[in-house]
């Protein structure tokens, strides 16, 4: 048996595993957020270059290691440039749609997203609910996610950016 193959992934999986760490203790956590969907976006794009680092014995290894810093360096590079110019956010990322506010469906942000009523109530059960009606909101988030809001007093802030439709 060739031990050869197995060694060498496991060598290549050790060495990327250390400068995932190296890079996420310099560019910070949230390399690994979905807080946007470009982060989304970069974890899937830093899980990519891994495991072809990983699995494909062609890769050379050094351009690997390059490619997985130039993915943080990248991240943080938009994230320092969003936090100066607000339009920035409008430009990478979508915006959040209301899609149920205090029992109400908001069938056109439902349309939009291409969610279903049903999947609004899977949400709503998902989160411990027992009635919609008395939820104060469900927001689609920016990364596809979906959050529910069980109090119906909710801060104007946490609205904020967030797509509603009249009701």
């Amino acid at each position: 048996m060739d031990l050869q193959a197995p060694l060498e992934i496991f060598i290549r999986t050790l060495l990327l595993f250390v400068a995932i760490i190296v890079y996420t203790r310099l560019i910070g956590l949230r390399s690994f957020s979905k807080i946007s969907s470009f982060d989304f976006a970069m974890t899937i794009a830093i899980g990519s270059t891994i495991s072809a680092g990983i699995l494909n014995k062609n890769a050379v290894f050094l351009p690997t290691i390059f490619g997985l810093l130039s993915l943080f360096l990248i991240q943080w590079l938009i994230a320092y440039l969003r936090r100066k110019f607000n339009f920035l956010n409008s430009s990478i990322d979508n915006r959040p749609l209301l899609l149920l506010r205090n029992g109400n469906f908001c069938k056109v942000n439902m349309s939009k997203a291409n969610i279903t009523k049903e999947d609004v109530i899977a949400k709503v059960r998902e989160a411990g609910a027992s009635n919609h009606l008395k939820i104060g909101a469900v927001i689609f988030e920016t990364t596809g996610s979906i959050s529910v809001i069980k109090d119906s007093d909710i801060h104007p802030e946490v609205l904020k950016n967030v797509i509603k439709e009249k009701l």
